[in-house]
């Protein structure tokens, strides 16, 4: 359970993925210590492959003001499978030292696929025989 980060939201775009497609992901940290704190979402993989995300200035951590929410981004490239985004937001601790204070996940699931058109050219010489044993 977070005590200074909270991890409020992690965001897909686009919302049903194509394979080989970038894949857009935001993740949303939230102040909730009671003094401005630094504080990014240290860890961001799918499926334990890592990839990282920046906020708009291209900055890793950020000083947030107590009930502050802010935003970081990344993207990959779609898998040809479901995916399970991780997150880890890690703040400063009074002493300094960066800690890990708390995690989510999001299945990530791809668009399906259409079934082949009726008629579709690659299908119109297709034959099917069978005999009986």
């Amino acid at each position: 359970m977070a005590q200074y980060a909270k991890i409020t939201k992690i965001l897909q775009s686009p919302s049903v993925p194509v394979v080989g497609q970038p894949l857009f992901i935001d993740v949303y940290l939230q102040n909730i210590g009671s003094v401005a704190r630094k504080m990014w979402p240290g860890v961001t993989r799918y499926d334990g492959i890592t990839f990282h995300v920046y906020d708009e200035l291209s900055r890793m951590h950020v000083l947030l003001m107590p009930g502050e929410t802010h935003a970081w981004g990344g993207q990959f490239v779609m898998p040809n499978r479901d995916v399970t985004v991780y997150v880890e937001s890690w703040a400063e601790g009074d002493d300094g030292v960066w800690r890990k204070d708390d995690s989510m996940s999001k299945l990530v699931e791809l668009a399906p696929t259409p079934p082949p058109p009726v008629g579709a050219a690659e299908f119109q010489n297709l034959s099917c025989s069978y005999s009986k044993v």
